[in-house]
């Protein structure tokens, strides 16, 4: 009898290891915590780094190239603030009571206008590069541009 009383314990203590081991693992599942995500490259940087390399640049080039860059990014940063600002503005509106269109349509002016001024800004800043350049330099520039609006419309380099 005292058999059948020892395996009678052994199965009860075998089930209860099990639901304890379940429930613990099922607890860590549940409630972990989330892990947290890297942080985004800074393009800042990142830009600036791949233009010299790609293009090789020497260091007088390097130097005039980052001193344009600064000049550039004095420009734009106030006018992506209030590029950011006015686009959000916009899309807060969008769940108001009353869309007010003509509010909206004096938004996305601003907006347009803001994005027309980076672009410009922008558009300077390459022709400043292309100056810096030789003429071999130029043309890997120019080569750079047009795979860059390749990748924008999908397509493979080739």
């Amino acid at each position: 009898m005292n058999y059948f009383k020892e395996k009678k314990f052994a199965f009860w203590a075998i089930v209860i290891l099990v639901v304890l081991n379940i429930s613990t693992l099922s607890m860590i599942w549940l409630h972990k915590p989330p892990r947290p995500f890297p942080p985004p490259p800074r393009s800042e940087k990142l830009i600036p780094d791949f233009v010299i390399a790609e293009l090789k640049l020497n260091a007088a080039q390097k130097m005039a190239f980052d001193e344009s860059e600064q000049q550039q990014m004095r420009r734009i940063t106030p006018l992506l603030d209030s590029l950011h600002q006015c686009k959000q503005q916009l899309f807060l509106s969008a769940f108001e009571k009353s869309t007010d269109t003509a509010g909206m349509k004096i938004m996305i002016q601003q907006i347009g206008m803001l994005a027309e001024k980076i672009d410009l800004y922008t558009f300077y800043h390459v022709i400043e590069l292309g100056n810096i350049c030789n003429v071999e330099q130029k043309q890997m520039l120019k080569d750079l541009f047009k795979d860059m609006g390749k990748l924008r419309r999908g397509e493979r380099k080739g």
